[in-house]
């Protein structure tokens, strides 16, 4: 259901009543295909209480004239999987965003990672993409007018892992460059670079620089 800013969210029927502020969200993950969770993010990054909602904030990165934004500690097998909430403007026109993983130096070779990218807007360009490449990517065409940005949220499973290749799930919403179409997209993919356990992520515009905005990463709990 839809709440106005300031209202109550109940997480469950005879649960713990959370009281939302302006401009905290609310994201619903699947722990299993019978046991959907609800975790709240809190746009100051505090916590709800202490680490019950199974969701931890554990570090910030914000851009200012930023060639890339970088995630390099805390990223273990504390945690089964990480989430990642990021707004940010780019500082060129007609630009992608990637993410890379830290496998002891940020990967980037060619076919270390692979994914499927879908993206829409509210006309008819929606598009299906298949890649293979040095980044995992949100293959559009994301603009850098004053009021273009791009928001999304991306998770990673099991970065600790050896037994097989490390996934990522990221979607969001983003302003097109050249009429600034509202866009959202979707993108999965996997670091196939490797088996070896990951311990950063790193995030980057595909020229030039991130001119404003954040990235926080929050641990979801093994149980």
């Amino acid at each position: 259901a839809v709440r106005t800013q300031g209202a109550n969210l109940n997480l469950n029927a005879g649960g713990a009543i959370v009281t939302m502020a302006a401009d905290d969200m609310a994201c619903v993950y699947a722990d299993t295909t019978t046991q959907m969770d609800v975790f709240v993010i809190r746009k100051s990054g505090a916590s709800v209480v202490a680490t019950s909602s199974g969701l931890t904030y554990l570090a910030i990165q914000t851009a200012s004239a930023s060639a890339t934004l970088d995630f390099t500690a805390s990223i273990n097998s504390t945690y089964g999987a990480y989430l990642f909430v990021g707004d940010l403007t780019v500082a060129t026109d007609d630009v992608e965003l990637w993410v890379r993983v830290r496998d002891t130096t940020f990967q980037a070779d060619a076919g270390d990672y692979t994914w499927q990218s879908t993206a829409g807007a509210s006309t008819s360009d929606t598009e299906i993409q298949f890649f293979n490449g040095a980044t995992l990517g949100v293959n559009e065409s994301i603009g850098n007018a004053a009021s273009e940005h791009i928001t999304f949220q991306m998770l990673l499973y099991n970065p600790a892992g050896t037994a097989q290749y490390k996934a990522v799930w990221i979607s969001g919403t983003f302003n097109k460059a050249l009429n600034g179409t509202a866009q959202r997209f979707e993108c999965g993919g996997h670091y196939i670079g490797a088996l070896n356990a990951i311990d950063g992520v790193r995030f980057l515009a595909s020229s030039g620089n991130l001119t404003s905005g954040s990235v926080r990463m929050y641990g979801i709990a093994n149980s």
